[in-house]
């Protein structure tokens, strides 16, 4: 009960900076001087530029105490903030429900950290970037080296081929509608799954992902009509929930090989 109240409260603090990482994200920055950037301002408001105090920065508290504004300048606050803090929440909870033991913990929830930032990343500026996706396959790589040595050979593959199946779908829709259908990013990213997963997982993740996309371009079709059809959709956050969900349920059945 210990673990599960502490790893709720480590997830509201890490969402709120998760939230800080993607709003100072920008994609003409280097990802050392993006590090950096998490830092250096200091928290301030968006709107008015003030600095916020310790107490304008506690998880969900600080949200509902100003009703979702800034104290200051009483500007409305982004909706993805709260929603992030209480997600982050629920998915250390729940990871560390699935967890007895320490270090399958804590790569799990760097697991759940990393692809949260990468959504919010990808939703807001459609990019994914390598100061995440790299570390993150490597990652992957360390916990079946020190974990699961024996699935090791399995996640090597994995992130070969994931790799390799977004790269060729890269290049076929290339030549055939001229122009891109997924990003180096979204590579990189299905091959930090393959590492992860296996590369048994792959066909599961890839069909879990591109149902999500597909409910996503038709729910923004429908919601924003004819601007909606033609908006580029993000896919990070389709790879990132059906990564997430189909590791969490390798973890509970011991297995790589997905349930038929």
């Amino acid at each position: 009960m210990l673990t599960l109240f502490l790893s709720g409260l480590s997830g509201l603090i890490v969402g709120s900076f998760l939230c800080l990482a993607a709003d100072r994200y920008q994609p003409s920055l280097t990802s050392r001087q993006w590090l950096v950037s998490l830092a250096l301002p200091a928290s301030h408001c968006a709107g008015c530029g003030h600095r916020l105090k310790l107490s304008d920065l506690v998880p969900i508290y600080s949200w509902c105490r100003r009703q979702g504004k800034c104290r200051y300048c009483q500007i409305k606050l982004p909706l993805r903030l709260l929603i992030t803090e209480i997600l982050t929440c629920l998915l250390f909870t729940l990871v560390a429900s699935y967890h007895s033991s320490p270090a399958p913990l804590i790569f799990s929830l760097f697991l759940s950290a990393a692809l949260i930032v990468l959504s919010l990343i990808d939703w807001q500026h459609f990019m994914l970037p390598d100061a995440i996706t790299l570390p993150l396959l490597w990652l992957g790589l360390l916990y079946h080296l020190a974990l699961s040595h024996e699935y090791l050979p399995s996640a090597v593959t994995g992130a070969v081929l994931g790799w390799l199946f977004l790269w060729l779908l890269y290049w076929g829709f290339q030549a055939w509608y001229r122009q891109e259908g997924v990003g180096y990013g979204d590579m990189k990213l299905f091959a930090a799954l393959g590492a992860w997963c296996g590369w048994q997982a792959l066909p599961l993740i890839a069909a879990i992902a591109a149902l999500l996309g597909l409910s996503l371009f038709v729910y923004r079709g429908v919601d924003e009509r004819a601007a909606g059809w033609h908006r580029r959709q993000p896919f990070g956050p389709c790879l990132s929930i059906a990564g997430w969900a189909v590791f969490i349920w390798q973890t509970q059945t011991g297995s790589v090989t997905p349930p038929l």
